[in-house]
């Protein structure tokens, strides 16, 4: 009776261990299927300067329409971090920022481009410090509601109007970095 109930005992633990096995596997599938696949790209602009320099620090979308919520926001963990001269980011020269990353399916709010401190302007050779309003510390965000369906590649584009960004003050060597931004997507691929 003994071996017969050991015996019974192992079938049950074995059917557990390859239900649970795929359980978990189907479970992982279930959550890449829920997944949308994006890329940002940072494109610049042609303007009367020798360079215009900023520091990419991050992208990030917002996923839950309220402040209030503490992960609204979702880094998309920028893979080239870096100074860019805007002004060699054009004529299909975009800088790719974000390559290929999943994330969750679903509507995205904002798309905010997170600036460092070493952002520099050079005007008939001579290098300047572009100083950014405190408005813009935490990030330069642009409104786009936009529904990123599972299983879909998308590329962001992140235009920067260069112009309309710099601006001269009276005080000498003083520049003001007031970015001026639009956002962009295009759908590439449905896996469906």
């Amino acid at each position: 009776m003994r071996v017969l109930q050991k015996g019974r005992t192992a079938i049950f633990l074995s059917f557990l261990t390859i239900f649970l096995s795929c359980s978990s596997e189907s479970i992982n599938q279930d959550l890449e299927l829920n997944k949308a696949t994006v890329s940002v790209n940072l494109i610049g602009a042609q303007a009367e300067f020798d360079l215009v320099n900023i520091e990419v620090l991050d992208v990030q979308v917002k996923v839950i329409d309220d402040e209030s919520v503490p992960n609204c926001w979702l880094s998309l963990n920028v893979n080239s971090k870096g100074i860019y001269n805007l002004l060699d980011l054009i004529d299909d020269s975009e800088a790719n920022l974000v390559n290929s990353l999943k994330i969750p399916a679903g509507e995205i709010f904002e798309v905010k481009l997170v600036l460092g401190d070493n952002n520099t302007i050079v005007i008939d050779g001579k290098t300047l410090p572009l100083v950014m309003n405190s408005e813009h510390a935490k990030g330069l965000v642009v409104r786009t509601e936009k529904d990123l369906k599972s299983n879909t590649d998308y590329s962001f584009s992140i235009n920067f109007d260069v112009k309309k960004s710099i601006l001269k003050t009276n005080i000498k060597d003083r520049i003001i970095l007031s970015p001026v931004l639009s956002v962009s997507l295009q759908t590439l691929s449905n896996g469906i």
